[in-house]
């Protein structure tokens, strides 16, 4: 197994990424909000890309995420995986207790995601 890791701040914090032997991964950007790499399967195959992001967690500041995401999709045409937990929502129904989403939060995530041309294939 192989790895890479951004530290923790304090108590808040921290990234990490784990691959197996037969991927060739090198890393290209990394942040307190995401790691950048391209991937490359040894067994031959397409190289690729792959980022783990953590959105801000403060929705006043949101706004960041979406502009690191924006810098991030202008740096590779590769096809592009990216996941991780953004801190937001695309739909309303997606939010589990407390208060509803702002939709102007909402549309700032959908934007992002269209100018970077990334799509949600959900999970389970």
């Amino acid at each position: 197994m192989h790895g890479f890791t951004v530290d923790a701040k304090g108590r808040s914090g921290g990234l990490a990424l784990m691959w197996v032997k037969n991927l060739e991964v090198t890393l290209q950007s990394f942040s307190a909000h995401h790691i950048d790499v391209s991937v490359e399967p040894i067994s031959g195959g397409p190289l690729w890309r792959f980022t783990g992001f953590y959105g801000v967690p403060d929705a006043n500041n949101r706004i960041e995420s979406w502009n690191l995401l924006r810098l991030l999709g202008t740096r590779s045409a590769r096809e592009w995986v990216c996941m991780g937990d953004f801190n937001e929502v695309l739909h309303q129904h997606e939010k589990f207790g407390g208060n509803q989403r702002q939709w102007r939060l909402i549309n700032d995530f959908r934007n992002a995601l269209d100018e970077v041309m990334l799509s949600n294939i959900g999970f389970q």
